[in-house]
């Protein structure tokens, strides 16, 4: 990998990051009609593939190998009780509350429903951050990759509520570390699928 190289993958993965929330009538047409994990899938997991591929790069080596399954997952299992309490305290502050509303009717097995899709939403999110962006710059600085890809998704997190926002950072660093350790998104895919169900359910119960 040279410098050529690293460089070409910022600007992309900027471009990819760009063109999806940026996009805000794209997003919401899809959202509509149930295909926002699709697009997420095109622009953030697709897209960063066939780059890869064009320029003779394994894409299994930019995250999506299982990589040390056991010590990955006792990592995995020692994160989620912590972070399940801290989004359960976090959900507590109105603004937190009125930014997510949930849909007139709404019961836990639809919202459930809803939750299993959002797999389509983070496994991209995290490929394009952590696996894509973070890993290729990690040939060329290290470990500082993982401060350098915290930037871009604390970014889409600027219009969340105080306490997401706060959380993504956090978020953003502990995943990071994860990815960087044991080479593989998929760990820290199932956390941010943890947060987001812990999140949900945490507002149901007290609507």
């Amino acid at each position: 990998m040279d410098v050529d190289f690293a460089t070409l993958v910022v600007v992309l993965a900027s471009a990819f990051f760009i063109g999806t929330y940026d996009s805000i009538p794209v997003r919401e047409f899809c959202a509509e009609r149930g295909l926002e994990g699709w697009l997420y899938a095109g622009c953030y997991l697709a897209g960063p593939i066939c780059v890869l591929l064009l320029l003779r790069q394994n894409p299994l080596e930019y995250g999506l190998k299982l990589g040390p399954v056991r010590q990955a997952t006792m990592t995995l299992m020692v994160l989620i009780v912590p972070t399940i309490v801290l989004v359960w305290l976090a959900s507590f502050p109105d603004s937190v509350g009125l930014a997510y509303q949930f849909p007139e009717g709404s019961t836990a097995s639809s919202i459930a429903r809803a939750k299993g899709k959002d797999l389509l939403i983070y496994l991209p999110e995290e490929f394009l951050f952590r696996g894509f962006l973070m890993l290729a710059l990690a040939k060329r600085i290290g470990g500082y990759a993982v401060l350098v890809q915290v930037i871009p998704f604390v970014l889409v997190h600027t219009r969340k509520p105080y306490p997401e926002f706060i959380g993504s950072l956090l978020f953003a660093l502990v995943a990071g570390l994860m990815v960087f350790r044991f080479r593989s998104i998929y760990y820290s895919t199932l956390l941010h699928w943890v947060i987001d169900i812990a999140l949900t359910f945490s507002l149901y119960m007290r609507r």
